[in-house]
């Protein structure tokens, strides 16, 4: 983690970074287990795509109303799997494995 205080604003600044593990190569199936998102999956894509491929991708990969609703549903998986994570990190917890 890294602290910082701002005396003039008074305020204190703490940003937690996650833990990483450095693959070995040939390891890459160990990697893609360890991953809260399988790479593999949709979300996964969904979640780490720039705004422009995202528009383009829900244009392109979803023209029906149930893949759309689809992707909605994954959106919100994520959402909550990032706000399940925010509040462990706001309690001070760290992130654990499991």
């Amino acid at each position: 983690f890294k602290s910082q205080h701002d005396t003039g604003k008074n305020l204190y600044t703490v940003i937690v970074y996650p833990r990483s593990t450095a693959t070995v190569s040939g390891d890459s199936d160990a990697a893609y287990a360890a991953s809260l998102i399988p790479k593999d999956s949709a979300g996964y894509k969904i979640a780490t795509t720039s705004m422009a491929v995202f528009t383009r991708m829900i244009d392109s990969k979803c023209p029906s109303w149930s893949q759309k609703r689809g992707c909605i549903s994954a959106l919100e998986r994520l959402q909550k799997l990032i706000l399940d994570m925010d509040a462990i990190l706001m309690k001070g917890k760290p992130l654990d494995d499991a």
